[in-house]
C-alpha cells in the first residue's frame, strides 16, 4: 500500500497498531454508551442482567420450565426406515392418523404437530 500511495513503510504497522488498540476501547464505549435520537446517552443497568426480556418471550424455557398438564400427550414424528424414500409419506400418514385420533379424547390435550415437527430429526432443545 505504502508504494502507490507515497507512504513511509511504517505506515502499515502504525495502522495495525491503531486498530488493535483502538478496537477495545470502540467495544467498549459502545458496550456503555448508546447512540440515540437525544444524543449519546449511558445506558441503564438492568435489573436482570443475565437473561433479556426478549429472550424469556421468545423462549419461556429460558427463564423457567412450563410444566405439562395432567392429561396431554405428544406424538412425536416417525421415522421413515424404508429403504424407499418414497415411502416417507406412509409415516406422516401414521402420525397424523395417530394425532386425529388422539384429538377425539375429551379428556386429552393433544399437542399440534407443527409443535412437535421441530423434534423430526432427532434434536431436542
Amino acid at each position: 500500500v505504502e508504494e502507490p500511495l507515497n507512504l513511509p513503510p511504517w505506515f502499515d504497522t502504525a495502522v495495525i497498531v491503531l486498530l488493535a488498540v483502538g478496537f477495545p476501547i470502540a467495544v467498549i464505549l459502545a458496550w456503555i454508551f448508546d447512540i440515540t435520537p437525544e444524543g449519546v446517552v449511558h445506558t441503564p443497568p438492568t435489573d436482570e442482567p443475565d437473561v433479556s426480556v426478549e429472550a424469556k418471550e421468545a423462549d419461556p424455557s429460558v427463564h423457567e420450565r412450563i410444566e405439562p398438564q395432567p392429561n396431554s400427550v405428544a406424538v412425536l414424528p416417525f421415522q421413515n426406515l424404508s429403504l424407499d424414500p418414497q415411502d416417507a409419506f406412509f409415516a406422516a400418514g401414521v402420525h397424523e392418523a395417530i394425532l386425529n385420533e388422539l384429538a377425539k379424547i375429551k379428556d386429552l390435550l393433544v399437542m399440534a404437530r407443527t409443535s412437535v415437527m421441530r423434534y423430526a430429526d432427532g434434536q431436542t432443545p
